[in-house]
């Protein structure tokens, strides 16, 4: 079996956070110091990835939301086209029919 190196089961391994941790890695020596270093620029680029995560997020919905409206349009459009070529079609071939049955 594996010893775990947390200073308690629910231990969140953040000297801000757990005060037991906080002891193990605030003694002053290198290795705490580095440990510590460590565990802030995680955080922060933690931060930093997440803002970009949210920035690609929210900038594909906007980029689907804007294909979604613009497909929308587009099928609106091409009903309507088709509609008016089937009327007009109609209408030429009603008049077509008609001189037939005149002559």
């Amino acid at each position: 079996m594996t010893k775990s190196l947390r200073p308690s089961p629910t231990a969140l391994l953040n000297p801000r956070c757990d005060p037991s941790f906080k002891a193990m890695f605030t003694q002053g020596t290198k290795e705490a110091n580095a440990a510590l270093n460590t565990i802030s620029e995680d955080e922060r680029n933690w931060w930093i990835q997440n803002s970009i995560d949210i920035a690609r997020r929210d900038r594909n919905s906007e980029i689907e939301a804007g294909i979604k409206k613009g497909l929308e349009k587009a099928i609106a459009q091409g009903l309507q086209q088709g509609i008016q070529q089937g009327i007009q079609q109609g209408v030429e071939q009603g008049e077509h029919n008609a001189k037939l049955e005149v002559a």
